[in-house]
């Protein structure tokens, strides 16, 4: 079985690589996990992210989380905050899927906007967390 942060990751990615509105703005390409530094004129990068699991006593559930980064070359944040915006709510739509587990709730629940220190980037940051339960084999 995937691990649950490793299923949302796939889960969030497949739902931005369908979105015809995102795509307008930031290239299929251009969307992906990584931990390297922006060179296109727009990304999206699914980061790292850490997850709480269940203890199969009490909780029958996982807690993954990450955080998504939106970087855009310009000078003012308007464009990442129109994809950050987009990511929202394309993740808000129901149901979830995710290749082994069950998703009782998904949650884009931050957003930060600043400018990179060098300058040349806008940067977003949306923080997701979903719960997310085992399915029966």
């Amino acid at each position: 079985m995937v691990e649950a942060g490793l299923s949302l990751q796939k889960l969030i990615a497949d739902r931005l690589l369908a979105s015809a509105d995102l795509l307008a703005l930031v290239p299929a390409d251009q969307i992906r996990a990584s931990n390297a530094r922006p060179e296109a004129d727009r990304v999206v990068i699914l980061g790292s992210g850490h997850t709480v699991y269940g203890d199969d006593y009490t909780q029958f559930y996982d807690r993954p989380a990450l955080d998504i980064h939106v970087y855009t070359r310009e000078s003012h944040p308007n464009i990442a905050r129109q994809v950050a915006g987009i990511i929202r709510e394309v993740l808000r739509a129901r149901p979830w899927s995710a290749d082994g587990w069950i998703v009782h709730g998904l949650s884009a629940n931050n957003g930060r906007f600043f400018r990179d220190p060098g300058g040349e980037y806008a940067h977003a940051v949306i923080s997701i967390d979903a719960v997310m339960q085992k399915a029966a084999a």
